[in-house]
């Protein structure tokens, strides 16, 4: 056993609310819109959920600060989701290869649900129509291997 202690480590969620913090500072509307969104997700969802979405929601957030310049998520238009898409599919994950098919999938339904509801519920920051598609999300993958289904043979 070492006598060196431990590096000192960083409490759970801790990256997350760091950036949440500077994603509050830069764009404080969006910050607000999103976690107001967050809260409501509380009411009705599971736990996992909520941090599923937030997990989307704050990537979200930083393309628009990093490379959009959008300052509220009422500026979101159909041509940024498109970009947005872009820079989705070139996200780097573990192992030097970019995220998965359905990562991609599933941060674009939760976009294109978090554009819904906030329109829906006409919040004063939610974009006049959802700039997300249903063309937007990949398709989901087949699987690789699919059993073929038993067949009836007649009675004689």
């Amino acid at each position: 056993m070492s006598a060196v202690p431990a590096p000192e480590r960083h409490p759970a969620g801790w990256h997350a609310g760091a950036q949440w913090a500077e994603i509050a500072a830069a764009v404080p509307r969006v910050a607000a819109t999103m976690r107001r969104y967050l809260r409501q997700l509380g009411t009705f969802l599971a736990p996992a959920s909520v941090d599923a979405a937030e997990n989307a929601l704050r990537q979200l957030a930083c393309w628009m600060i990093t490379e959009a310049g959008l300052a509220a998520v009422s500026d979101i238009r159909r041509d940024d989701i498109e970009d947005y898409k872009v820079w989705l599919a070139a996200r780097p994950r573990a192992g030097g290869r970019t995220i998965t098919r359905e990562t991609r999938r599933q941060r674009l339904r939760t976009v294109r649900q978090f554009f819904e509801r906030i329109i829906e519920w006409d919040w004063p920051d939610a974009p006049p129509r959802n700039p997300v598609i249903a063309g937007d999300i990949p398709k989901k993958a087949r699987a690789a291997a699919q059993v073929p289904r038993a067949t009836a043979t007649p009675r004689n």
